[in-house]
């Protein structure tokens, strides 16, 4: 029933709904945990994408795919403001 061709197409439409929700928003999107023969077919997809890069994360059956920009540093990334607000 084409189960294999079907989850293919799946991933892959999900890479880019993912790739495009990264782009808009500047942050990095992590999937679910999956196999290793799942996320190579994720990172597949993208490797094309000039201002997107895919890293695994976790470890053995915890493994994810996570897309970020590029340039992506998290020492960088704002964080939301602590306390309400600011005093002057």
């Amino acid at each position: 029933m084409n189960h294999r061709a079907m989850r293919i197409q799946e991933l892959q439409m999900a890479a880019q709904v993912a790739a495009d929700r990264v782009r808009q928003t500047g942050t990095p999107y992590q999937f679910s945990p999956m196999t290793s023969r799942e996320r190579r077919i994720l990172h597949l997809a993208l490797r094309g994408a000039d201002d997107l890069k895919t890293e695994s994360s976790g470890e053995a059956g915890r493994r994810a795919v996570v897309v970020m920009p590029k340039d992506y540093d998290p020492a960088r990334a704002t964080r939301p403001a602590m306390g309400g607000r600011r005093r002057r």
